[in-house]
């Protein structure tokens, strides 16, 4: 089943290049609306973080879907009246 992104963050996932995401590319993946890879990191540690994170090695990486996901959580239109009918 396809999941439903709102259009901004689908296109951060059709703009990259690899199925996943390393959390120290996550600000660049993110177009820096993800800053700190160790925001992340803390948000991991109290389990609150990206779902389904795995280790290689030193990195952690984590599958695109689920960055989208994790970020589309946090998303909220500014101007709601333009945007009320596109999301509901």
């Amino acid at each position: 089943m396809q999941k439903f992104f709102p259009p901004e963050l689908q296109e951060l996932k059709d703009r990259w290049p690899w199925p996943i995401v390393t959390r120290n590319d996550l600000p660049k993946f993110s177009a820096g609306l993800i800053r700190n890879p160790k925001s992340i990191r803390n948000a991991d540690s109290k389990g609150v973080g990206i779902k389904g994170g795995f280790r290689v090695g030193r990195n952690v990486a984590y599958k695109v879907d689920a960055v989208i996901e994790f970020m589309a959580d946090k998303f909220k239109t500014i101007n709601k009246e333009e945007n009320r009918d596109e999301f509901e």
